[in-house]
Parts: structure tokens; C-alpha cells; sequence
């Protein structure tokens, strides 16, 4: 059950996805490449490409990113956020618990593991949301969207770099924040969105 006793069992996933149009589609490439670059910086890996329509050529370039995930954690009734510093923006950032897909992981895999690692929890029931582009015009990257009903909780395991504090507020309270601008992470926006539209009667 993710809060509010909303589900207590769901089936039909795929059919519910497809009507919200959550299912990824295939599509055919537009434009022809003239010519393309990789250049690895860091984590990320950056694609400077030409590309061709109708006798026009532009440059285009994006970041290429490992898939994600992002959790929409229930404690009870509660919502779980982290807040976390964010050294691009310096500031103290609310966001839902998540990051990036390890080699070898399945999304759900990393879901787990992420809200362990990040909130120190333990899901005892995680439900997909579907997924979203956060960034469709600069990058690839892909987020896997879940709720999780959280069990018991341990201590967090945070990277080296990594400060988070842990906390639990209300749902009416969740939704305020992201109404007021105090939450402003888009993928707990879009998570909130999707666990409203399939699951709120």
C-alpha cells in the first residue's frame, strides 16, 4: 500500500501505462547525420553532431546519461524527501529519493537500493509509476518513476561527497510545497502527477 491505503493490489500495469501514454514508442530518425562526436568529460559523456534536413545542416549537441530512477516513498501516510545540497545551484535542494542505474541493475533493482542508500528505508512494496525525460532537448536520460511503501529504516549509506538529511512530511503538506515553489525537482513533480492520476479516486 502506498499511502492512504490507495493500493492494495495492482494488476493491469502495462494497459493502465499505455492509456496514460506511458509506454515508450519507437520512431524513425528525421534527420540524417552528417557527421558525429563523442567526447568523455567526467561522468558524462557529450555528442557533437551535424545533422541534415532538407538541405539545411546544424550543429546539435546533448549529454548522454545513464538511466535513472526516482521513488515516491510513503512512511504511513507520510511522504520521505531528502534534502540535499546541490553544488551546480549552491543551495539545499528538496527532492525524492533516487539516482543513477548501476551496470548489471534492473530499474527496480536500483529503486531499492537508492532508497536504502539515500534514507537508510526498506521497501516492503514498490509499484511502477512509469517513466519520464527530464530533459528531452539536452540529454538522454530516462527516469524509471515508482511508489514504495516503506518498511523498516537503517542507517543511510551516503557517497563521500553526498549530504542528505532525511524527512517525513504530509501528503497535503508534499503537495504544497511542489504548488509554492518550495520543491522544485521535476521528477518528483511528474511522480506526484502520475501516482494522482492512477491511484486518487
Amino acid at each position: 500500500i502506498c499511502g492512504n491505503g490507495f493500493l492494495t493490489i495492482f494488476t493491469g500495469i502495462s494497459g493502465v501505462l499505455e492509456k496514460l501514454g506511458l509506454v515508450e514508442k519507437s520512431n524513425s530518425k528525421m534527420y540524417n547525420i552528417v557527421s558525429s562526436q563523442k567526447s568523455k568529460i567526467g561522468r558524462f559523456s557529450v555528442v557533437y553532431d551535424i545533422i541534415e534536413k532538407d538541405g539545411v545542416r546544424q550543429p546539435y549537441s546533448y549529454v548522454i546519461m545513464r538511466e535513472a530512477v526516482g521513488i515516491l516513498a510513503f512512511c504511513g501516510d507520510n511522504i520521505v524527501l531528502i534534502k540535499q545540497y546541490r553544488y551546480i545551484f549552491d543551495s539545499w535542494e528538496y527532492e525524492i529519493p533516487g539516482g543513477m542505474i548501476e551496470e548489471g541493475e534492473s530499474p527496480e533493482e536500483a529503486a531499492l537500493r537508492e532508497l536504502r542508500e539515500e534514507t537508510g528505508y526498506e521497501a516492503e512494496k514498490l509499484v511502477p509509476l512509469g517513466f519520464c525525460y527530464p530533459s528531452l532537448g539536452a540529454t538522454t536520460e530516462k527516469m524509471h518513476l515508482f511508489c514504495a511503501e516503506c518498511g523498516n529504516r537503517n542507517s543511510q549509506k551516503l557517497d563521500c561527497l553526498e549530504t542528505i538529511s532525511v524527512e517525513s512530511i504530509s501528503f497535503a503538506s508534499f503537495r504544497k510545497m511542489v504548488a509554492d515553489g518550495t520543491f522544485n525537482q521535476s521528477t518528483g513533480m511528474v511522480a506526484l502527477a502520475r501516482y494522482r492520476e492512477m491511484f486518487e479516486k
